[in-house]
């Protein structure tokens, strides 16, 4: 799902294998953030392939974004007041996007999104 409200990503299979985490191809990270609910998720399955880890929060809560680029992909940090989410090897372009609607929302004072149609 990927439309002006939401922007979803997954580690790529380039990124992975040159940043060292052949382990994770079998399961890579994925984010999603969802404008209308306001929610960062970040999922990853575990290493038993049976179930799937998650991390959701709120965007208010949204302290610091810190995007570490590679050769191939971006690290994406998101920290927030009660933890942090990690989203290791997604493409640059999609890290670059997640920070900037965050941003978007973060300066805005009334904490709401304006869309173009």
């Amino acid at each position: 799902m990927s439309n002006n409200y939401s922007l979803e990503s997954k580690s790529s299979f380039l990124s992975l294998l040159f940043t060292g985490r052949i382990l994770h191809i079998l399961n890579p990270w994925r984010i999603e953030v969802n404008a209308l609910d306001k929610q960062i998720t970040v999922k990853k399955r575990n290493w038993y392939l049976i179930s799937v880890d998650e991390n959701t929060f709120n965007f208010g809560v949204v302290r610091n974004i810190v995007i570490n680029k590679h050769l191939f992909g971006a690290d994406i940090t998101i920290k927030a007041y009660g933890g942090s989410a990690v989203c290791f090897s997604i493409p640059k372009r999609k890290a670059i996007a997640i920070r900037d609607l965050l941003l978007k929302y973060k300066s805005n004072p009334k904490n709401e999104f304006y869309f173009e149609s």
